[in-house]
């Protein structure tokens, strides 16, 4: 394997693997989300415990790891160190995604990817995540649930993806997109588990509903 692609992998691991809703969190507010609501460190969870200010910076540093897993391929390649390759963007997206679901810092227990996810579609095709995004905000807006807006637009991906590559070019083709987006939405589905059953018992905390904390 050519030496750029196993660094596309660890560099992809690694900075994925960062728990920073964990160190925001508990660096400036004195929280540990792990304790709290749904025990998740992603942005959501954050939301609830920390308020608006350390989701929103929770939510883009975990969107940024999507950015660069996707990204640093198309970087490499427009340096001229490797040639273009759909499947190693798609390999770098993925690489990120797991690294934040399975974070080795955490003893591989992290988040459930939406963020990282997002910022991979962004990099692979905006256009793609325009479509996605207007999906997610309206499931979002009218239920309030952060699970179900993400477990229906992520369900919905491989279909988004299909159906826009025959009216847009996008940075991959279409087999990779599937493929990745598949992947990906068996990978939230799988991560959200404990929200579905919480969904289905009408119990899943609607979005900006606070959890009480313990002083």
């Amino acid at each position: 394997m050519n030496f750029y692609y196993i660094l596309i992998i660890l560099i992809s691991y690694l900075y994925a693997s960062i728990p920073f809703s964990l160190i925001v969190t508990k660096t400036f507010w004195n929280i540990d989300p792990r304790n709290y609501g749904s025990g998740n460190i992603g942005a959501s969870n954050v939301l609830r415990t920390a308020g608006p200010v350390a989701g929103v910076i929770c939510y883009i540093l975990d969107f940024s790891k999507g950015l660069l897993g996707a990204g640093l391929p198309i970087i490499l390649s427009n340096l001229g160190y490797i040639k273009e390759n759909h499947w190693l963007i798609v390999l770098g997206a993925l690489t990120a995604i797991i690294g934040h679901c399975w974070p080795i810092y955490l003893g591989f227990k992290g988040g459930k990817g939406v963020a990282t996810s997002m910022g991979a579609i962004l990099i692979i095709s905006p256009k793609i995540f325009l479509f996605f995004i207007l999906i997610y905000l309206i499931i979002l807006f009218i239920y309030r649930y952060t699970s179900l807006a993400a477990l229906v637009s992520f369900g919905l991906l491989p279909i988004i993806g299909y159906l826009i590559k025959h009216f847009f070019s996008n940075r991959i083709g279409i087999l990779q997109f599937l493929f990745f987006s598949i992947i990906t939405a068996i990978i939230i589905i799988w991560r959200h588990q404990g929200n579905i059953k919480r969904l289905l018992s009408r119990t899943e905390r609607r979005l900006g509903e606070k959890v009480k904390l313990e002083k």
